[in-house]
């Protein structure tokens, strides 16, 4: 039982980073998160737990460039498309 409860603290504090990191960035630059927000948490935590680092979920490769905020978004993406993936 204890083993399940460290697993589930270490997803809590993973889900705590992803968010403090994400939801800055996004103040920081004015954007708004849409109703997926959630799903991209989870996506992001899930590819913490596999490869290591929040890498984006969208993104074909899971280099360093494509790090939660991925290089993708940070050049512009977001503001020339009107949202992120």
């Amino acid at each position: 039982m204890t083993e399940i409860r460290q697993v589930a603290t270490e997803d809590e504090k993973l889900r705590e980073e992803i968010t403090e990191r994400i939801e800055s960035y996004a103040r920081d630059k004015g954007y708004v998160f849409s109703r997926a927000k959630d799903k991209l948490i989870r996506e992001l935590v899930r590819m913490h737990q596999r490869f290591g680092d929040f890498y984006c979920p969208c993104q074909p490769e899971n280099i360093e460039e494509t790090i939660c905020v991925c290089d993708e978004v940070k050049t512009g993406y977001v503001d020339e498309i009107g949202r992120c993936h």
